[in-house]
């Protein structure tokens, strides 16, 4: 991955007065925000409000498309690193880690692109049980409001009910 240089020595001398303030404002803010971001990866939302308190808008979104352009910030990894660790001993329904992202500060285009298509909540409900039972043992109570906590709803968490634990029947159930 190419970085730009972060230094002032890469503003030409031929800029009017206003542009060259704009471009060591946006220096200055690339300079601020890689600072804060360390080595740790934020979501561009988070930078961009980290931005807001020092800086104007368009001076802001000017320094949010030269950190994605550099690799300093990338919605897309974080959301889909997101989702692969949501997944067995973790899962969660497909509505819950859409909250999730939403409430880390994703952008919604890397949200949809991240979440899999094709994942369907009773089967995660099912892995996600039968992780749990293999490590402790869990009533068919405590696991639909373990399930429920997760995101599940309600006509996933029966079926999983009936299917892992024997003996349930549907008044069971249907007061659960």
């Amino acid at each position: 991955m190419k970085m730009k240089k972060i230094s002032s020595d890469s503003i030409s001398d031929w800029l009017n007065p206003a542009d060259r303030e704009q471009e060591n404002q946006i220096q200055a803010g690339r300079i601020a925000a890689i600072t804060w971001l360390k080595l740790n990866r934020k979501p561009s939302l988070q930078v961009a409000a980290f931005l807001r308190r020092q800086y104007p808008e368009p001076i802001v979104e000017k320094i949010l498309h030269s950190l994605q352009e550099d690799g300093y910030i990338d919605d897309q990894a974080l959301a889909k690193r997101l989702v692969s660790q949501r997944r067995g001993y973790r899962a969660e329904s497909r509505a819950a880690l859409a909250a999730r992202m939403h409430q880390l500060g994703l952008e919604e285009k890397a949200i949809q692109a991240a979440l899999p298509e094709e994942q369907d909540d009773l089967d995660a409900a099912r892995e996600l049980i039968r992780s749990r039972q293999s490590r402790q043992v869990m009533d068919w109570q405590k696991a639909g409001r373990f399930l429920a906590r997760r995101g599940f709803n309600q006509e996933v968490i029966i079926q999983v009910l009936r299917e892992s634990f024997s003996g349930i029947d549907s008044r069971d159930t249907d007061q659960a």
